[in-house]
């Protein structure tokens, strides 16, 4: 899955006992010229935060995972996110997540958020 750092809402149905990845591409968009080019990603940080509640602080979340330096290809704005199967295993019902990212001026952005059932 790609993340766009434009707060898109999107559900899954995700089953209990699979890993979960989540592919994320930072780029600056063009509207007028229609081009993506990709942002150094280099003193980044991403996490995945999965709650019971969109309320819960983060403290309180079911799981959070954290990925700063290295990433998958920073200066081509690529990292990865994985909430492992041992994580998911007990992961049944329904949960909210976000994925979120500071930049190196400890800028927060929310890039993708939604519900995820898990079965």
């Amino acid at each position: 899955m790609s993340c766009a750092a434009d707060g898109t809402n999107i559900n899954q149905k995700r089953r209990r006992g699979d890993t979960v990845m989540f592919l994320v591409e930072v780029v600056d968009y063009d509207s007028d010229t229609r081009v993506e080019t990709p942002i150094d990603i280099t003193g980044y940080q991403f996490w995945v935060t999965v709650k019971n509640d969109t309320d819960d602080s983060d403290a309180d979340a079911v799981v959070q995972i954290t990925r700063s330096n290295p990433h998958d290809d920073p200066t081509d704005g690529v990292t990865s996110l994985t909430i492992p199967a041992t994580t998911t295993v007990s992961m049944g019902g329904t949960y909210f997540y976000d994925v979120q990212m500071e930049d190196t001026l400890g800028n927060i952005t929310t890039l993708i958020s939604g519900i995820v059932t898990g079965k």
